[in-house]
C-alpha cells in the first residue's frame, strides 16, 4: 500500500524522533526554519521553504531522502550510508559540517561546501562516534518454510546457524557466509517434529548445543558436531529431560554449558562438557528458582570474563525478573549476586563483551522496554542507566537483544511494531558510557516478529531470524554497504582546502569537482573511484595525498577530465584503468617521483591543453598492452612541457604526432628500447599532418639520457 505524505508539524523532545513515513519537512509555500535537527525517513522530503538551521540526518543506509529547499543547511549533515536525492541544489550553510557520508543522486545539480567545509567526514574521529552501529544495508537472505527462531555464528564467521519452526520439518539448517552470499550446506529435522527454541555454537569449535521444548522424542537437547568439509553434523551427547530447554548458554572458556529448562527443580543447571563434546550428566551447579518461575527463551547469557550468568524469567509475581549469579567453577557453585524487578517478563539479556560491567535486557511490558544496567559484582548491584521506549504507543516487546564486540552498541529484535511506534522490529543503538545515553541509531521495519539478532564476531554483520521466514544477513559498521557511497551525477563545489578521510566514494553518471583555487587532499584513508563508464571532471584545484590504492577508474570506459589541475605527488602514481582526458592544463610535481601511464585504453590531450611535468618528476609511458600510440595529441595546439623533468618509455615504445613537446631547463629522454620499434618516436614517418612540433625555450636543453629516440618528423 502506498504511504501518503503529510508534512510534519509535531516536535517531541525524547530519546527518540516519531517515524513519519513520507513526509515532507517544512512546505512549499512558506518560509520555515528548522533549529534542530531533522530526521529524514525513508521517502521523506525536505521541502522549497525548510531553512535547516540544525541540520539533518538520514536515518540509515536503506533510507532515501528528497532534497528540494531554496535555502542553505547550517549545523550536521549526517547522511548514514542513506541516499539523498538533489531536486535542487545543496548549498552548505557558513557553519555546517559534513559530519556522516552517503550516496548523493545529484541529477546534474550542485553540491557547494562553505569556507567552514575542511574536513570531511567532519569529526573527531573522521566519523560519527556511533557509526559502528549502523545497519549499512541487507547483504543477504535465505527463505524458510516457517519462523526463524534461533540464529547464531559460528566462531571464525564462517557459518551461520538456524533453529526453525517449519510445516515442511525443516528443524536446523546450516548456511556459510563469504561476506556477501550465504550458501546452504545442511538441513535436518533431527529426527522429531518439534521445533527448536535455542542453537548456540561452542566457542572455537564447530560444536553447538541445541534446546528443544517438550516432547521432543526424548532429545529435547543435544549437541553436535557439524564437519565443513563433508557438510554432515554428528551428534555428541542427548539428555532426556522431559523437560523443555527454553536457553543454552556456552561458558566463554567452552568448557562449561549452562541450560535453562522448565524444571522446578532445577530451572538453571551448569554442565561440564569435554573437548570431545560428550557432556557430563550431573550438573555441577543448580538454581531452583521460585515454583513457575522459568528462565525465557535464550534469556541466558555468560559475562565474557566468565565469572558471571545474566538470566531473564517469566513470572513478574515472583519478583526479581532479572537476575546475575555468581560462578565458582573451582567450588562449583552459581550463587545469586544482584537482581532486579520489572513487574514484567524479561525477554532477552546480553552481557557487554568489551566493557564487563554493563548489561542491556528486554521486557515484555511498561513503557519502557530496552534497559542497560551496570553491575557491580563486589557490591551485588544492578544500576539501570539507561532505558527506551514509547511514552504514549504501546512498545513491542524486546524478543532478542545483543551487544556489538566492540561494546558501543546494541542490535535488538522485536514483536510487531506499528508506525507510530519507536521502537521497530529491528534496531540498533548507541550507548554512551559518559553520558548513559541510549540513542537510535538504525532501524528496519519487517512488519512481523523478529525472534533472534546475533552480531559476528569481527562486528561487520548482523544476522537476524523471524517470523518473515527469513534468515537475513545485515552490514554493519562505518563502513557503508560494500564499503563505497556513491556521488551520481553530482557539480561539486569548494570554497577552502578540503581534506578526504575515512571514506571511499564512487563518482557514478557524469560528476564535476571545481576547487576555485583550492586544495583537494586525500589521505590514505580515503579513495576515490570512478564507477563503470562513469566520467569525472577535476577542475581549477590542486590535488593532493594520491597514491595508486586511492584514485582510479574501475574499468576502461571510466573518464579523469583535468581542467587547470595541479597534481602534487607524495608517492609515484601510476594510472593503470581508464581513459585520461586533458582539457586545459594538467601540472604534475613532485621531486623524484613518477607519474606512470598504464592504462590499456587511449588518452587525449586536447586542443590548447597541457601536460606539464615539473622540475625533477617523471612521466613514463608504461602500458599494459602492446600500444605505442595510447597518448593521442589531438591538435596542433595539444602539449607536452617537460620543465627540468624526464619522459621515459618502456620497451613497449612510443609514438607522439601532432601537437608540441616544449622544453624548459635541463630536461631528459629515457627510454628502454634496444631496437628502433621500441624506441621513443616524435612524428609518424608518413603523414606531415603528424610532425609533432619541438620546442626548446631559450633555458631548455633536452638530452637523450638512455636507450633510443627517433625524430621521425615527415617534414624535418
Amino acid at each position: 500500500m502506498k504511504k501518503g505524505c503529510r508534512v510534519k508539524s509535531v516536535f517531541v523532545l525524547s530519546v527518540f524522533s516519531i517515524p513519519v513515513f513520507c513526509a515532507d519537512i517544512g512546505s512549499d509555500t512558506a518560509p520555515t526554519r528548522f533549529n534542530t535537527k531533522q530526521t529524514v525517513n525513508d521517502g521523506d522530503r525536505i521541502a522549497g521553504f525548510a531553512a535547516l538551521e540544525g541540520g539533518f540526518e538520514i536515518v540509515g543506509s536503506t533510507a532515501t531522502g528528497t532534497f528540494d529547499s531554496f535555502f542553505p543547511v547550517s549545523s550536521g549533515i549526517e547522511l548514514n550510508c542513506g541516499t539523498l536525492i538533489l531536486n535542487r541544489d545543496f548549498i552548505f550553510g557558513d557553519v555546517a559540517e559534513f559530519t556522516s557520508l552517503g550516496n548523493i543522486t545529484g541529477q546534474r545539480h550542485t553540491m557547494e561546501f562553505s569556507a567552514t567545509v575542511t574536513l570531511v567526514p567532519f569529526g573527531t574521529g573522521g566519523a560519527p562516534e556511533d557509526c559502528s552501529c549502523y545497519l549499512n544495508g541487507l547483504i543477504d537472505s535465505a527463505s524458510e518454510c516457517g519462523e526463524v527462531w534461533t540464529v547464531d555464528w559460528s566462531h571464525d564467521d564462517q557459518f551461520i546457524i538456524t533453529g526453525l519452526a517449519c510445516e515442511c520439518y525443516d528443524r536446523l539448517k546450516i548456511y556459510s557466509f563469504s561476506g556477501t552470499e550465504l550458501t546452504q550446506r545442511l538441513v535436518s529435522t533431527l529426527g522429531s517434529t518439534s521445533v527448536v527454541y535455542t542453537i548456540r555454537w561452542r566457542p572455537n569449535s564447530y560444536q553447538f548445543a541445541v534446546g528443544r521444548p517438550y516432547p521432543a522424542g526424548g532429545s529435547e537437547f543435544r549437541i553436535f558436531e557439524f564437519n565443513p568439509e563433508l557438510d554432515t553434523i554428528n551428534e555428541k551427547s542427548v539428555i532426556n529431560f522431559n523437560r523443555s530447554v527454553k536457553a543454552v548458554s556456552w561458558h566463554p572458556s567452552g568448557d562449561y554449558l549452562a541450560i535453562a529448562m522448565d524444571d522446578s527443580s532445577k530451572e538453571i543447571a551448569v554442565y561440564s562438557v569435554n573437548s570431545g563434546g560428550i557432556i557430563n550428566v550431573v550438573p555441577i551447579a543448580v538454581v531452583n528458582l521460585n515454583p513457575s518461575n522459568f528462565v525465557t527463551r535464550q534469556s541466558m547469557d555468560w559475562s565474557a570474563n566468565g565469572d558471571y550468568l545474566v538470566v531473564g524469567t517469566d513470572n513478574p509475581y515472583y519478583a526479581d525478573e532479572l537476575r546475575v549469579y555468581e560462578f565458582d567453577d573451582v567450588g562449583e557453585t552459581l550463587l545469586l549476586n544482584a537482581s532486579h524487578s520489572f513487574g514484567h517478563h524479561v525477554y532477552s539479556v546480553s552481557w557487554n563483551k568489551t566493557y564487563t560491567w554493563l548489561l542491556g535486557a528486554g521486557t515484555n511490558g511498561g513503557t519502557e522496554r530496552l534497559f542497560v544496567f551496570e553491575h557491580n559484582g563486589t557490591a551485588g548491584t544492578l544500576t539501570q542507566r539507561a532505558s527506551s521506549g514509547n511514552e504514549v504507543y504501546t512498545t513491542p516487546s524486546v524478543n532478542a537483544i545483543d551487544w556489538s564486540p566492540d561494546g558501543l552498541c546494541l542490535v535488538i529484535g522485536t514483536q510487531y511494531a506499528s508506525a507510530s511506534d519507536r521502537i521497530h522490529e529491528f534496531q540498533t543503538f548507541s550507548y554512551n558510557r559518559s553520558t548513559y545515553e541510549l540513542k537510535i541509531v538504525s532501524s528496519v521495519s519487517l512488519a512481523d516478529d523478529t525472534k533472534d539478532v546475533r552480531w559476528s564476531h569481527d562486528g561487520k554483520n548482523i544476522a537476524l531470524g523471524s517470523d518473515i521466514q527469513q534468515l537475513r544477513v545485515y552490514s554493519s559498521g562505518c563502513d557503508c554497504a560494500d564499503g563505497c557511497v556513491v556521488f551520481s551525477d553530482l557539480n561539486l563545489f569548494t570554497n577552502n582546502d578540503v581534506t578526504f578521510r575515512n571514506c571511499c566514494i564512487t563518482f557514478d553518471g557524469e560528476s564535476l569537482i571545481s576547487g576555485r583555487g583550492n586544495c583537494l587532499t586525500f589521505l590514505p584513508t580515503c579513495t576515490i573511484r570512478i564507477g563503470n563508464g562513469a566520467s569525472l571532471q577535476l577542475k581549477d584545484l590542486t590535488l593532493k595525498g594520491l597514491d595508486n590504492n586511492n584514485f582510479g577508474c574501475l574499468d576502461n570506459l571510466g573518464t579523469v577530465s583535468f581542467h587547470d589541475v595541479h597534481m602534487v605527488l607524495d608517492n609515484d602514481y601510476s594510472f593503470t584503468v581508464g581513459r585520461m582526458d586533458v582539457v586545459k592544463d594538467l601540472k604534475v610535481s613532485g621531486e623524484e617521483h613518477t607519474f606512470s601511464y598504464r592504462s590499456t585504453e587511449e588518452s587525449f590531450i586536447r586542443e590548447r591543453g597541457r601536460l606539464i611535468m615539473e622540475n625533477d618528476t617523471t612521466f613514463s609511458y608504461d602500458p599494459l598492452s602492446a600500444s605505442n600510440q595510447l597518448i593521442n595529441l589531438t591538435a596542433e595546439t595539444s602539449e607536452i612541457r617537460l620543465n627540468g623533468a624526464t619522459l621515459h618509455a618502456t620497451s613497449t615504445g612510443l609514438v607522439l604526432t601532432k601537437g608540441i613537446l616544449s622544453v624548459d631547463r635541463n630536461s631528459f629522454v629515457s627510454s628502454d628500447a634496444v631496437v628502433e620499434a621500441e624506441a621513443i618516436m616524435f612524428g609518424d614517418g608518413v603523414d606531415i599532418a603528424n610532425d609533432l612540433q619541438i620546442q626548446e625555450l631559450p633555458a631548455g636543453n633536452l638530452d637523450i639520457v638512455q636507450g633510443i629516440a627517433l625524430f621521425n618528423n615527415v617534414g624535418g
